[in-house]
């Protein structure tokens, strides 16, 4: 991993990494072991981390204090409120949403309405999480459907927040250009 990190610039990011205390597929520990190495690649070589994280909120925060990172992903947010708000005391920490923001979800569209336009972003999950208005496995066009629900959700015009998640995007992946 490390000599994929240093030879190639296309490299913008370590992930999806993370804990999944849902699925266990791995003990604890372990996934605790190995999360500390993906982020100690992402300090030491100045990258953005993207987290999966599911029933391991707590644990995931608990840990990543003690890294100084770029920028801080939360890919495809399924905490509650109080685990948001945890997230949104660190200024280089970002909410992604995905599909299932558009499920008939109250605790995530509460989240979704908490979150500063300047603290989301969108995504798919694709070939997973097919936001609710298609059918079928999902795909990245359908990011729109997940920025459609935002914006109605936090009464935001669309091609407003459309831009306003394209630079947080830009910002938190250190990318630089502008629309």
């Amino acid at each position: 991993m490390e000599r994929l990190i240093k030879s190639s610039s296309k490299v913008v990011a370590i992930g999806e990494i993370g804990l999944d205390f849902y699925k266990n597929y791995s003990p604890p520990d372990i996934q605790q072991e190995v999360f500390k190495q993906f982020l100690q690649f992402a300090e030491d070589y100045k990258k953005p981390v993207i987290l999966h994280v599911r029933n391991a909120y707590k644990e995931v925060l608990d840990i990543i204090k003690d890294f100084h990172l770029v920028s801080v992903i939360f890919h495809c947010f399924s905490g509650n409120p109080q685990e948001a708000e945890l997230i949104l005391q660190e200024a280089n920490y970002y909410i992604s949403f995905s599909g299932t923001i558009t499920y008939k979800n109250e605790t995530l569209q509460k989240v979704a309405k908490i979150v500063p336009v300047e603290k989301i972003l969108i995504e798919t999950d694709a070939p997973y999480l097919t936001p609710s208005v298609e059918k079928g496995r999902n795909e990245p066009a359908y990011v729109r459907h997940v920025l459609k629900k935002i914006s109605d959700l936090k009464k935001i015009d669309y091609n407003e927040l459309a831009e306003i998640t394209y630079n947080n995007t830009l910002k938190a992946f250190e990318i630089h250009q502008k629309m």
